[in-house]
């Protein structure tokens, strides 16, 4: 114990500062400086958008000072190296900001009191993406209750196949849900939409970090109901031969919009009259197989003293999708 007016002489030896070794003695205490720590064992590295997270296990020795925080080392497939320094003794990281379309290694060192220690062993490689470009739009057809969007890939992957694209419909500007498609291709149907309400559509690319940005929107597009035929008129109404001679004419059907239908059958009948008033009938039946083409009606063998055939269509089943005909019987006259 310390008395007033005493003088007591403390002594502090130091001895030579070197890594490990004692400083000194202060009363009868060893005093020693920290070493760096050990190198951490790496964990994995995982790829994200633009990002990758780095995870490792603390190092056996902190060299006797806490670790207070970890510098992570990364090499481009570039062989661009730069560093980052955490100031937490977190062991899993996430390092932002890396280039879409780039693989990378990590290496991760512990901070203490006394500096960085030795660097881990290399993380495996870790491909980093970024978003898909904008698909490039095509364009929009109208169906029953629906339509068909077609498009182009990006121009950019984003470093990530694409896998996917999200159809976007809007009326007006208003966006409904889009439609997802789990799939490369690029023509896609969109349905359950609104006969009679216009469309526009915007497409984006998906990829394994996510939704790309918007493509153009395609142009407008009025979905309409298909199920009802329409009669689209007789063309080409001709004759050929004289002795005797034959009559040609085509009929065309449409749905409501002026568009030609497929697998459709129409029936009609060949009427005409002798000069004597003999009555005769023919019946005749056509299939109209594509959506571009018409339905083609020929008599032939008329005698040459009859000078008009009547052609009456009385019907139109069939079609794809099947149709409801309400258009009545429709009357031409081919005259020799």
């Amino acid at each position: 114990m310390l008395g007033s007016g005493r003088r007591v002489q403390l002594a502090v030896l130091v001895g030579v500062a070197t890594a490990g070794a004692a400083l000194g003695v202060l009363g009868g205490v060893a005093l020693s400086a920290p070493n760096v720590p050990g190198a951490p064992t790496m964990g994995t590295a995982t790829a994200g958008l633009e990002t990758a997270t780095v995870s490792w296990s603390a190092p056996t020795s902190d060299g006797g000072s806490p670790v207070t925080g970890y510098e992570v080392t990364y090499l481009s497939d570039s062989d661009k190296l730069a560093s980052v320094t955490f100031g937490t003794a977190a062991t899993t990281q996430t390092i932002a900001g890396l280039t879409g379309g780039t693989t990378y290694r990590f290496w991760v060192a512990a901070v203490n009191a006394a500096g960085r220690g030795g660097y881990s062993g290399p993380s495996n490689s870790a491909a980093v993406a970024s978003l898909p470009g904008s698909p490039i739009i095509g364009g929009a057809v109208a169906g029953d209750s629906g339509a068909s969007v077609s498009w182009a890939a990006p121009s950019s992957d984003g470093g990530s196949p694409i896998t996917g694209y999200s159809v976007t419909p809007y009326i007006g500007y208003f966006p409904l849900p889009p439609r997802i498609f789990v799939s490369t291709a690029t023509t896609q149907v969109i349905d359950g939409l609104a006969n009679g309400t216009q469309y526009r559509f915007r497409v984006q690319a998906l990829n394994s970090v996510g939704v790309g940005s918007y493509s153009k929107a395609t142009n407008p597009v009025v979905p309409y109901d298909q199920s009802e035929a329409f009669f689209g008129g007789f063309s080409n109404i001709q004759t050929s031969g004289s002795n005797p001679w034959t009559a040609n004419l085509r009929v065309r059907v449409n749905d409501a919009h002026g568009n030609g239908l497929e697998g459709l059958t129409v029936t009609g009948t060949w009427t005409y009259t002798s000069p004597a008033g003999v009555v005769t009938t023919v019946d005749a039946t056509c299939n109209q197989t594509s959506d571009t083409g018409t339905c083609q009606f020929q008599l032939g063998q008329i005698p040459n003293l009859v000078t008009t055939v009547t052609f009456t269509m009385t019907g139109i089943s069939g079609g794809v999708p099947p149709v409801v005909y309400s258009g009545g019987t429709q009357v031409v006259d081919v005259t020799k």
